[in-house]
């Protein structure tokens, strides 16, 4: 079963899931005993669920994406059915954030990523909009949209920002002090303020207790006029009137996975094993069965190899450690890229990859192979996709003097190397991206569309520089889905990957990262994405994402999305 929300109820358990995740399936409520086999099921003939919530006695709500909002009074043996959007114009493109119940059942709030706030005051059958602080048509941004009521006010997270206001006359006033709220049990206020203080206030918002609380705080929660919360590290934090007990979520004991999930992730040396979880390197014996904590790295470990006696981690900001295996000592680690530029190419392949989301594995392969020193290829496919013009786009050949090129500007990027282009705009190029922003990805709204549109007046003022910059910078929405493209050197022993991973990409692809011995390094260098579009005569980066008009777009959207 794929869960998706949990309550815990004082009987049994409800759970919202499907058993098959998949395009096809259908989400259920499931409601379980303490020991976890499941009592009955509701299919709700959705494929997702947006919010869950519960009186932790018997009461039960749930809203999935059709802005339907299922209730039982019963733990989930028996379901009632109200839609929450009577105007069909109104549920466009409404998902619900957040749903919230007062103890009587009947007065609850519905929030809505459109910065909708509902109101009922009859368990759903009847819908009262409070007002909410609305942009511009054009400029509207979701919203994960929050409201509680504490004493005669309303506390609301609208556009990121925290709002409090007078439940007889709603006019929200920003409240810049809070980074995080809650309703109490005993309806007061549970907060966290911007300056790392955690505050617990009354209904007459008197403050009751307050205690300083750890800055890397991840996932919060409210419960039993507590504050609960992870912090980076995985530890677990209670904040209460007695102050901040601090618990770790695991520590030396050992720990169960399972096999199937974590063994393309295990890194094997001198009969132990080590894989990451989070911040902490895992490891057992081999002949074990299961795991435990090793060592704990500062931040997020994204990545990790062996490198001679020692296994190296390298975090999302690509930070690097080597982790001595014998001692558990940790230094940071530094790659000698002088050793690499001695090394001679013996070969490269060109690989293309696709990924669906999740559990969807259909990909597509192309795998070029030399044959001589001609620069002659024969041609390797794989479980193709549908669209063979992937396979057809890379050409038959491509030079010694190429890669040669390649390979120069790839250990330059390794190095970290400034690296800028020429880059100028004509009168002929700016009326083509003109027509070219008109087109492109309707998605864009209109005020952003027309930034883009107008920055092209202002493109000359831009020295080569700040161009090339601007045009290295990450950008890009994480996704399970993959869209990859690699590089591959082929080298005596062993070789390296230059590739791109971003499914959002920058002009030219970038940025891109190298993988030699499994361990990464980020590459900024435009040289690499241009190198690689010209010795593969456009096969390799296809339209729009090699040309001038996708480079203007590219800049325009950093200096967009880094506007004051």
């Amino acid at each position: 079963m794929e869960f998706k929300q949990i309550c815990e109820l004082q009987d049994s358990v409800i759970v919202v899931g499907c058993m098959n995740y998949s395009r096809n399936s259908e989400t259920a409520i499931y409601r379980l005993n303490e020991d976890g086999s499941i009592l009955e099921s509701d299919s709700m003939g959705t494929h997702y669920i947006d919010e869950l919530f519960s009186d932790e006695i018997s009461k039960v709500w749930v809203a999935d994406a059709n802005q339907n909002l299922y209730y039982s009074a019963d733990a989930g043996a028996t379901w009632s059915e109200q839609t929450i959007f009577k105007n069909e114009y109104d549920k466009i493109n409404q998902r619900i954030t957040d749903l919230y119940f007062l103890e009587d059942g009947k007065t609850g709030w519905v929030s809505t990523t459109e910065n909708s706030i509902l109101k009922t005051t009859d368990n759903g059958e009847n819908f009262q909009v409070i007002p909410t602080l609305q942009l511009p048509h054009d400029e509207k941004e979701q919203s994960n949209t929050k409201i509680r009521p504490v004493g005669r006010y309303y506390f609301s997270r609208q556009y990121d920002r925290v709002f409090f206001s007078d439940t007889s006359h709603v006019a929200w006033v920003e409240v810049d002090t809070l980074a995080w709220f809650d309703r109490s049990d005993d309806g007061g206020l549970l907060a966290i303020t911007t300056n790392n203080n955690a505050v617990l206030f009354d209904a007459n918002l008197r403050k009751r207790w307050s205690h300083a609380v750890p800055m890397e705080k991840w996932r919060i929660n409210g419960r039993n006029n507590k504050i609960f919360f992870l912090t980076r590290n995985f530890d677990i934090c209670v904040v209460s009137e007695e102050g901040v007990m601090r618990k770790e979520m695991f520590s030396g004991e050992k720990i169960s996975y399972k096999e199937g999930i974590m063994r393309s992730q295990i890194c094997q040396l001198k009969g132990r094993e080590f894989f990451v979880d989070g911040v902490d390197v895992m490891c057992r014996d081999s002949k074990d069965t299961t795991w435990y904590r090793f060592v704990t790295m500062p931040d997020n470990i994204k990545n990790i190899w062996q490198d001679g006696e020692s296994i190296c981690v390298s975090d999302f900001n690509y930070n690097k450690y080597r982790v001595n295996c014998a001692s558990g000592e940790v230094e940071p680690y530094v790659f000698d890229l002088s050793d690499l530029e001695k090394i001679e190419v013996k070969g490269f392949m060109l690989q293309r990859l696709y990924k669906g989301c999740m559990t969807s594995p259909f990909y597509a392969k192309a795998v070029y192979k030399r044959v001589g020193r001609m620069g002659f290829f024969q041609t390797k496919r794989e479980n193709t996709l549908r669209d063979k013009s992937i396979i057809r786009r890379f050409p038959k050949s491509i030079s010694d003097k190429g890669v040669e090129c390649l390979w120069k500007a790839v250990i330059k990027g390794m190095k970290g190397e400034n690296d800028t282009i020429p880059f100028s705009v004509s009168d002929k190029e700016k009326e083509e991206y003109g027509c070219f922003i008109e087109d492109f990805d309707p998605s864009i709204r209109p005020h952003e569309r027309n930034f883009y549109a107008s920055f092209v007046d202002s493109i000359d003022t831009i020295d080569s520089g700040t161009a090339s910059y601007a045009l290295s910078q990450e950008f890009g929405s994480v996704s399970t889905a993959l869209s990859e493209k690699s590089f591959v050197f082929l080298l005596p022993h062993g070789e390296l990957i230059v590739r791109n991973r971003d499914i959002e990409p920058n002009y030219m692809y970038t940025p891109w990262v190298a993988i030699y011995q499994g361990e990464e390094f980020p590459i900024k260098s435009l040289s690499v994405g241009i190198l690689l579009d010209k010795i593969t005569r456009g096969g390799f980066i296809e339209e729009p994402y090699n040309t001038k008009s996708f480079a203007i777009y590219s800049i325009a959207r950093y200096y967009y999305y880094n506007r004051e």
